[in-house]
């Protein structure tokens, strides 16, 4: 039997209802996701009923905070879940989605949740190979620190963000995508290129030298920080936290 997703858009006066009814799974995730991201696009403010939602399929559950994040993260846009069945509930909770997208028990409580910071909120910018990327990547990480209201971070992860972007620029020559996240344990950049190559590494200090430092200043200040291969490329990223909590690890 073919898998199906009925939906149904029931606009109001300051967001929309995205009723879904039927088989969350392989074959109706994109569908979803496709639907979610034209009213999110339309709306900036969506909550979705899953009362007639069954589940097939697992991870079409990060369809909800994918849709978030492309469509331009919170508080841009906002995305809220409610009346899931006890089963998918279970399910959604064990998942990183929740942490982006809450889930609540009815109607009233979802709209009142659009209003609330997420526990993780993320969005992501492609920017092209070339000399105003890094310029553009700090811009994008400001305004991200001021709508998170974590502006005690931005100095950090625009160092960092316009070093790793740079970086692409300078030696993968490809374009790339940064992403910004922000949790309970700081703010993750992360550059996504699309270069096989080795993982970059703090190259020594030549004296005079005008670059070369970046990678050295990133291990000083992060957190942590790390590279990530893909069969197309590397995810370079680090993590920065407020100079009290770096000071109380």
């Amino acid at each position: 039997m073919t898998e199906q997703m009925a939906m149904e858009v029931i606009p109001s006066a300051d967001h929309a209802v995205l009723r879904l009814t039927g088989s969350l799974s392989l074959a109706t995730a994109l569908e979803v996701r496709e639907a979610l991201g034209k009213q999110l696009a339309a709306r900036g403010r969506v909550v979705v009923e899953l009362s007639g939602v069954t589940l097939d399929w697992p991870p079409a559950l990060e369809l909800f905070p994918t849709a978030l994040s492309t469509s331009g993260g919170w508080p841009w846009v906002r995305l809220a879940l409610y009346q899931a069945s006890q089963p998918l509930a279970t399910a959604f909770r064990r998942t990183r989605a929740a942490e982006m997208v809450p889930l609540e028990a009815d109607h009233s409580a979802a709209v009142a949740a659009l209003d609330i910071r997420p526990r993780r909120v993320s969005r992501h910018r492609d920017l092209p190979c070339n000399l105003g990327a890094a310029a553009a990547a700090r811009t994008f990480l400001r305004q991200a620190c001021t709508d998170w209201d974590a502006e005690e971070l931005a100095e950090l992860a625009v160092l960092v963000g316009n070093e790793f972007v740079s970086n692409v620029v300078e030696h993968a020559d490809t374009s790339c995508r940064l992403t910004a996240s922000l949790d309970r344990r700081g703010m993750r950049v992360a550059v996504r290129d699309f270069h096989p190559s080795t993982a970059p590494r703090p190259r020594p200090i030549s004296v005079g030298a005008r670059r070369g430092r970046g990678l050295h200043l990133v291990a000083q200040l992060a957190a942590n920080w790390g590279v990530t291969d893909h069969p197309d490329g590397k995810t370079v990223w680090a993590t920065v936290v407020a100079p009290a909590s770096a000071s109380s690890h």
